[in-house]
């Protein structure tokens, strides 16, 4: 990436595949909206050859829109990238989850995003590919990690912290940190859970709207330091 200079960036896993349309469709779209991100539709590609289709509808959105970006994939793949956003946000070298730096950083910087419901992304689903290998592997708990980093990065940019930051801190340190560690020991999903808690803590926001209800659960369950409860409720937000 530090040698890039073209202008714009675009990754693709090693296991993956794209359709010959790919990069033409998102190098229009962006080009077409003056877009930070542009995103187009996957499909998961099971070994036994069968396709799902991954779909959202078609989409361009602006400035004060842009929260409703969260809603779609947060992933590296699948995307075009504006090169700029890449200057001072980069990958750390030896983590697992590296696609929390989408989801927390590089949508809250995009003013403009456009997503095309078009299967042109093929996410090749592999038995023995990182997504499964990952389950009780102790590596897990580089999704804790990762969302420090990126909290170090957010203020360094100087993103803002309003009620977009607050419900992406609260997704992670809920349902994103509990899926990631749940298959290791309960010691660890314990620390984990303290861990969290405390970037809780130390980062609300003066709140211009309550949270939805499952990300005020999440949020007492932290801040009220009650794991079983923080458990239950992150399985479903």
């Amino acid at each position: 990436m530090e040698l890039a200079r073209g202008r714009y960036i675009c990754f693709v896993d090693s296991d993956d595949y794209v359709e010959p349309t790919f990069l033409q469709t998102l190098l229009t779209a962006a080009e077409k909206n003056s877009a930070d991100i542009a995103e187009v539709g996957y499909y998961k590609l099971f070994e036994d050859g069968t396709k799902k289709h991954m779909l959202h509808p078609a989409t361009v959105l602006r400035g004060d829109r842009s929260s409703a970006i969260f809603q779609y994939p947060g992933f590296f793949w699948g995307k075009l990238f504006r090169r700029e956003l890449f200057e001072s946000v980069r990958l750390p070298e030896g983590y697992w989850y590296e696609d929390t730096i989408v989801h927390f950083l590089l949508f809250r910087m995009c003013e403009t995003f456009v997503y095309l419901p078009q299967p042109l992304y093929a996410y090749r689903i592999n038995e023995r590919g990182i997504t499964k290998s990952s389950v009780g592997n102790p590596k897990a708990i580089d999704a804790y990690w990762i969302l420090e980093y990126c909290l170090a990065m957010s203020d360094r940019l100087q993103l803002k912290r309003d009620d977009v930051f607050y419900e992406q801190l609260l997704y992670h340190c809920g349902f994103i940190l509990w899926s990631r560690v749940k298959s290791l020991s309960e010691d660890v999903q314990m620390a984990a859970f303290v861990l969290a808690a405390d970037l809780v803590k130390n980062n609300r926001v003066a709140s211009r709207r309550r949270p939805t209800y499952l990300y005020r659960e999440v949020e007492d369950a932290l801040l009220q330091g009650d794991f079983a409860k923080w458990c239950l409720v992150s399985r479903y937000m």
